[in-house]
């Protein structure tokens, strides 16, 4: 699992914690069925995919 600090895999990832901004978009990237999506906190946008 990468980032197991931000992520945590049951039978769905949750977010736990918080990481770098390139940690974040890097484990996005990587999951296989595209279902991350990273959403800026100051302004709603939506950063990934």
């Amino acid at each position: 699992m990468l980032a197991p600090e931000v992520f945590q895999l049951d039978d769905v990832a949750r977010v736990i914690g918080t990481g770098p901004e390139e940690l974040v978009l890097a484990v996005a990237g990587a999951c296989p069925s595209a279902a991350i999506r990273v959403i800026d906190e100051d302004t709603g946008a939506q950063v990934f995919p």
